[in-house]
């Protein structure tokens, strides 16, 4: 496999998750007791099920923007640099997948104290620097994911590649 496929398999398998992740909001929507009703579920539910489809059906074309180009007569033979890069895009994912419904979900919080008059101050100091450490990990994975040239010129200078 090339690394182009390597990723392009990382994004499948991330996109089956986020439809998984987004079926509950989906189907308990209309049970969840909440102002302004069940909207903000039914959107984030549409909104992981989108994201899902789109990574679905283009998964190399985001693996190519993501990697450089390989050239077509020899896919197999990989550089240090371009398996870093792999590995950096696939940990990004990763991350990407652990930490951002929890981002989301905070988000949705956040609107409901809005919608109920309430203040972000009035959240426990806990949940306030949960909500920083969860935006960190979420940035540190969408750059693993923008940038991994940079980033594994940045990790191992001496590589070659």
């Amino acid at each position: 496999m090339s690394p182009h496929q390597v990723v392009g398999l990382a994004v499948r398998l991330f996109a089956i998750w986020l439809a998984v992740q987004g079926v509950p909001y989906l189907v308990v929507a209309s049970n969840m007791p909440m102002v302004g009703g069940p909207t903000v579920s039914y959107i984030q539910g549409a909104t992981f099920a989108v994201v899902a489809l789109a990574l679905w059906l283009f998964p190399m074309t985001l693996a190519h923007r993501l990697l450089a180009r390989v050239p077509p007569d020899d896919p197999i033979s990989v550089t240090s640099r371009e398996l870093l890069q792999v590995a950096l895009v696939v940990t990004g994912i990763l991350l990407l997948a652990l930490k951002l419904p929890a981002l989301l979900w905070y988000f949705a919080r956040w609107f409901l104290i809005q919608v109920n008059d309430k203040y972000l101050t009035e959240t426990p100091l806990e949940v306030n620097a949960q909500i920083i450490v969860t935006a960190i990990q979420v940035a540190a994975g969408i750059a693993l994911i923008a940038m991994p040239s940079q980033v594994a010129k940045w990790m191992a200078p001496r590589l070659r590649g």
